[in-house]
């Protein structure tokens, strides 16, 4: 017996199925009246009539309207509901007292003709087999056996819920629902297209196809892996990967960021952008001509070339000091260097100023004594002075040897006494005297400081030749 169906003084009180006229179906036929269904539709009871009752036996029961728009519930006529029915049957006296002359199955107690007697009284079976066997071609309440009656008829149904309702787990076919067969079964399929085609929007497990199911859906996806990496081949969008795409695909793409700008941080071919590459890139480079050479418009840094950025741009520049200034000397501390005009059209020869180079520079020198050498002491025969240090960063105060400090000042003198005696044993000029020093000192008669001995004072030092022996 189907879902919703009951037995009431043995004949079925059921849905829309239990319609005499019920439960035709139609192969490969996908309309109003086809028993399933289909889209558009909210119900379809196998036929195209608008039903006004339920078939002789069913108290109760659901129909669909002729257009398959409406489901309807209806109402019949059967044996117990009092009302004869001359056409099935002989008395109704709405109870199962055997005893009042009306029988349960509406049959007038003594009449010799029932059903089960194998006998098919026309006006009121359809047939009668005069057995007790529900699932044969006649059921046990006379009426010949089809799909919906709630019924399971061997060897010609595989069940027989007796509804109208072709989703639920037995077809209007009296055939078990199954994952292709066209009906979705409602809980448990989310689609049934009914084909072997695993390609299409319903999956051959009756599952809608959807990008990641690991299934390449015919006309919609290009790949479908059945992850979630979106750095593989195929993204999760499960479209193949391409550069532009918005995704990196792993070893094959430095970046993508899914834009057409070249000009951004990642080119249109999925390469970092980099100084070099030959596209500008806005807000980190003002040229980008794809070459090591620095001495044209752009230079290797991907900055435009102009004069002063410290690169002589070839035949537009003469020189380039990494300025705009037209210098008038070298930087302090070098000598001599070559410059460049303020417009890089011409170089120039300069000086500079330096430690030692006698002349004290402003802001870089304390001093400057024409030396770079720290010194100790004065010259020879200044008292006092004022020098340098080696850097030309500090004066120094200093004193130095002379001729009557009685410092023999080696070098310098030869003695020091000092006085300024000229006849004693060193001279005021602190030399030592000796003849031919030009002073007649103690001893010498004369002293003209040559070896003439015919000008008066002879080379001895005397004024009288000398005795030869």
């Amino acid at each position: 017996m189907f879902p919703g169906c009951r037995l009431l003084r043995g004949f079925a009180v059921a849905g829309a199925c239990c319609l005499l006229a019920a439960c035709h179906f139609e192969s490969g036929k996908n309309s109003c009246g086809n028993g399933a269904v289909d889209a558009g539709e909210a119900c379809d009871d196998g036929n195209a009539v608008t039903e006004s009752a339920c078939s002789y036996g069913i108290a109760s029961c659901t129909a669909c309207d002729a257009v398959c728009e409406n489901t309807l519930t209806l109402v019949g006529d059967y044996c117990g509901d009092g009302i004869r029915q001359a056409a099935h049957e002989q008395c109704d006296d709405a109870n199962e007292d055997e005893s009042d002359g009306c029988l349960a199955t509406c049959v007038v107690a003594g009449s010799e003709s029932f059903c089960g007697d194998g006998e098919v009284q026309s006006d009121l079976e359809q047939c009668d087999d005069g057995n007790d066997d529900n699932t044969d071609g006649c059921l046990n309440s006379c009426v010949v056996a089809r799909c919906g009656d709630g019924v399971v008829r061997e060897g010609s149904e595989t069940c027989d819920d007796g509804n109208a309702i072709n989703t639920d787990s037995c077809l209007n076919s009296c055939v078990v629902a199954s994952c292709g067969d066209g009906v979705v079964h409602a809980g448990d399929e989310a689609c049934d297209d009914g084909n072997a085609i695993n390609t299409d929007s319903c999956l051959n497990s009756c599952v809608a196809a959807s990008c990641g199911d690991g299934v390449v859906r015919e006309g919609s996806e290009t790949c479908d892996d059945g992850n979630a990496i979106n750095t593989d081949d195929c993204p999760s969008t499960c479209v193949a990967s391409y550069c532009g795409d918005g995704f990196v695909y792993a070893l094959h793409e430095a970046c993508d960021d899914g834009n057409s700008t070249n000009t951004d941080e990642c080119l249109n071919s999925c390469s970092e952008a980099r100084c070099g590459d030959s596209v500008v890139h806005t807000g980190n480079e003002t040229c980008d001509d794809g070459n090591a050479v620095n001495t044209d418009a752009c230079l290797n840094a991907c900055v435009l070339a102009s004069c002063g950025d410290g690169v002589i741009r070839s035949g537009i520049e003469a020189c380039d000091d990494s300025n705009t200034t037209t210098e008038t000397a070298c930087d302090y501390g070098t000598s001599s260097c070559t410059g460049c005009n303020a417009s890089c059209s011409s170089s120039l020869e300069l000086t500079g100023g330096f430690c030692g180079d006698g002349t004290t520079q402003a802001g870089y020198e304390v001093c400057d004594d024409s030396n770079t050498t720290t010194e100790t002491s004065c010259d020879y025969g200044v008292t006092s002075c004022t020098a340098c240090d080696a850097s030309c960063g500090a004066s120094l105060e200093l004193s130095g040897g002379y001729c009557g400090d009685e410092i023999t000042q080696v070098g310098h003198e030869t003695c020091d006494d000092g006085n300024t005696d000229d006849t004693d044993a060193c001279h005021s000029t602190c030399i030592v005297p000796y003849c031919g020093n030009g002073i007649a000192e103690s001893g010498e008669e004369c002293d003209d400081a040559n070896d003439d001995d015919t000008d008066g004072c002879y080379s001895t030092c005397s004024t009288s030749a000398p005795v030869i022996s």
